[in-house]
């Protein structure tokens, strides 16, 4: 049910702007989705046991025959009063290409499977009537015109159908129908190979000419449900429909023009880990939305998307996005909801922020660290410090060829709570952190400190992140900064010519226009390049060093100018969603190929939003598990985070990308103080015997000097 509940979910996001009901099938999807399981190979057959939540072939078939088995006894049941249940599979094969023996077999042995073989070439619309005549036939008149006009032709070699009906007793009343193309939901949810010509739907039809050209070009599903004081009937029926990619079809050259609100991010190939993500939204005032951290300048803005650790790769092993994402991904989801508001972008550095949550976890007990793993997604300190192991050795590389990152650490610590050894080893030793004794006492000398941190990150930032601390920030309840400084400098793989440079329309979310200056390259120059339904993805490496390091910049444009919205939808609901959209990108010579130049910046104090998602243990004054940093049994249990900035800032040009990021934790200590009662405002009062708890008198006071 996973699949289909998000399915259900991306249905949800779609429709609930519509103001619509809307009802599927998931056992009508699954019998589909298991038949053209049947007729795979390879990573599309890998594929689509993962999103099954099969093991394999055995698997699919045995729970398909359930479903036969259950619709095949319902039959028995009805004749006695109870609920009918109906399940019934059809197969139309174009007669230029019959259906492997093999394939032919389980259709109709285990699926039970009507075949026949049918003229697509110049009898399609025949055959459209035919399997809708069957779906309403099957489904009690209930799903009509389940097939749309023009979605058989001659390209279409296979048609796979399958019908659901169900009547049984029930005492309410409504009824509503839905019907969609579910394709493109399927590939929002990374379920993707089998709508691609991959060449790996093999078994199903006898013809070495097409078998490996057959590809699934749509699945079109319609259900349907009436609830009345009788009881209830429902119906619903899929089709998928197979074509093979014509070796003559032209398809127009791809193109690649960022003139309208986009995402973008950087990563490290090898490692997967990802410094800085953003979206791009290019606005003056007021503007649009994004999903991910944005920056400005000159009128332009960004903002970032951010991944994690994806395969393996040369014994590196990498994280899957939603292991190190999940909670950036929301992160950013809450400021893109905020900053959308005021027509601002944003960006943020997953890396930077990780950092830091992961030291407050090395300090943490109790609820607290269950709670800090279970948002960075860790099962214990120990994975928490090899992620950022593996971070560290993305840093410590670097040659004058390749780019530049660094990532640095510093604690500085109130002198009157020094650290425990435990934490200072580990700082020192796993974080590399600089550790410094401070005062935070008095008023000019918390000041002081500030002015210090302040240094240090833009120091550590090449000058990039100013001020990162803002006033009165620190005081005498500080007892500990913990902060980090990231910087990255790439060239490009291969520089954009200055001289191509030029002005042109950026297209704003409220339909305005702001000239924009733009980077090209030689026209149907390769790049490299990926297309989906509804967005493009290009890629942009940046120079590689003597060390198998490989950092590359992703664009994320959609097609539509105010696609922007749906962009975000689709990376909110699917944590997966870039992992399955960051590999197996093709060079492509694109026509026409433009992308904008830009510098922007964003900084923000950073618990709110966090606390909105969830973690909160680590902010609550009362919780006292904090425990494990500062040598003191006077305070060790009364230390918490007060606040997170952060900053973040990137510059994109002809030559390459500049970006950098800081992060500071402040942790205060809650004081408790004496209590008191001082009855010299408005009060209640109430006089009973604590015995029977009978209350005698009850009144309030608003002006004692009143006598009445």
């Amino acid at each position: 049910m996973a699949f289909y509940l998000q399915m259900a979910n991306q249905l949800l996001l779609k429709q609930a702007a519509k103001g619509s009901n809307f009802v599927i099938s998931p056992s009508s999807f699954n019998v589909i989705l298991s038949t053209i399981a049947e007729g795979a190979t390879g990573r599309t057959l890998d594929q689509l046991h993962f999103f099954l939540k099969s093991k394999n072939i055995d698997c699919l078939r045995s729970k398909s025959s359930r479903l036969v088995a259950l619709a095949s006894a319902n039959a028995t049941r009805t004749n006695n009063g109870g609920p009918l249940l109906s399940s019934v599979n059809g197969v139309w094969v174009d007669k230029r290409f019959p259906l492997k023996p093999a394939f032919r077999e389980i259709v109709q042995g285990i699926y039970r499977a009507e075949t026949k073989e049918v003229d697509f070439v110049t009898k399609a619309k025949q055959v459209r009537y035919e399997v809708n005549t069957w779906a309403e036939n099957a489904t009690n008149g209930l799903i009509k015109d389940l097939l749309p006009p023009g979605c058989l032709h001659s390209d279409t070699t296979l048609v796979l159908a399958n019908a659901l009906y169900f009547k049984g007793t029930w005492n309410h009343k409504t009824c509503f129908s839905f019907g969609f193309e579910a394709s493109e939901t399927m590939e929002e949810l990374g379920l993707n190979l089998p709508f691609k010509n991959v060449g790996e739907l093999t078994k199903m039809v006898d013809s070495p000419l097409i078998s490996k050209k057959l590809y699934v070009s749509q699945i079109i599903h319609k259900a349907c449900i009436e609830v009345n004081e009788e009881g209830t009937e429902a119906a619903a029926s899929s089709a998928a429909i197979m074509n093979f990619a014509c070796a003559f079809s032209r398809s127009p050259p791809p193109t690649f023009v960022a003139d309208h609100p986009f995402l973008f991010m950087i990563r490290e190939e090898m490692s997967g880990i990802v410094l800085q993500s953003s979206d791009y939204t290019i606005a003056f005032l007021a503007l649009s939305s994004c999903e991910f951290a944005g920056l400005k300048i000159s009128g332009l803005r960004c903002r970032f998307p951010t991944v994690g650790k994806l395969e393996t790769k040369r014994g590196i092993t990498k994280i899957p996005v939603e292991i190190t994402m999940a909670l950036y991904l929301r992160m950013a989801n809450q400021l893109l909801l905020k900053q959308a508001a005021k027509g601002s972008n944003f960006v943020i550095s997953p890396s930077s922020l990780h950092t830091i949550l992961s030291t407050i976890a090395e300090g943490a007990a109790g609820r607290t660290l269950d709670q800090l793993h279970f948002f960075l997604k860790s099962k214990n300190i120990d994975c928490l410090r090899s992620k950022y192991s593996r971070l560290v050795d993305a840093t410590q590389t670097n040659t004058t060829r390749g780019p530049l990152l660094s990532l640095v650490n510093s604690v500085f610590v109130d002198k009157r709570f020094p650290l425990k050894p435990a934490f200072r080893d580990i700082v020192k030793g796993i974080y590399s952190a600089e550790t410094k004794e401070v005062d935070f006492l008095t008023k000019l000398k918390a000041n002081e400190v500030r002015d210090e941190v302040n240094t240090w990150a833009e120091n550590a930032t090449n000058g990039l992140i100013k001020d990162l601390l803002p006033p009165g920030c620190l005081d005498s309840d500080t007892t500990l900064v913990l902060a980090n400084g990231l910087y990255f400098k790439g060239t490009w793989n291969h520089k954009f010519d200055e001289s191509r440079t030029q002005d042109r329309d950026f297209y704003l979310l409220n339909g305005e226009t702001v000239p924009v200056p733009f980077m090209t390259r030689k026209p149907n120059q390769k790049h490299l390049f990926r297309s989906f339904d509804g967005f493009k993805i290009l890629k942009l490496p940046y120079k590689n060093g003597e060390d198998k390091r490989q950092f590359s910049m992703y664009f994320f444009l959609p097609d539509e100018r105010d696609g922007l919205q749906n962009l975000l939808a689709k990376f909110s609901s699917n944590t997966r969603f870039l992992e399955q959209h960051l590999d197996h990108f093709s060079e492509e010579k694109l026509a026409d190929f433009w992308i904008p130049k830009f510098k922007i910046s964003f900084g923000f104090e950073a618990s709110e939003t966090m606390k909105e998602l969830g973690l909160n243990l680590p902010f609550m004054k009362n919780v006292g598990e904090l425990t494990e940093m500062v040598d003191s049994h006077l305070i060790s249990k009364e230390l918490y985070v007060s606040q997170i900035f952060h900053k973040a800032c990137i510059e994109v040009n002809e030559e390459g990308t500049e970006a950098a990021a800081s992060t500071a934790t402040i942790f205060g200590r809650f004081a408790s103080r004496p209590q008191t009662f001082v009855a010299d405002h408005p009060f209640l009062f109430l006089i009973r015997e604590e015995l029977s708890r009978i209350v005698f008198f009850t009144g309030a006071v608003l002006n004692p000097l009143l006598l009445a």
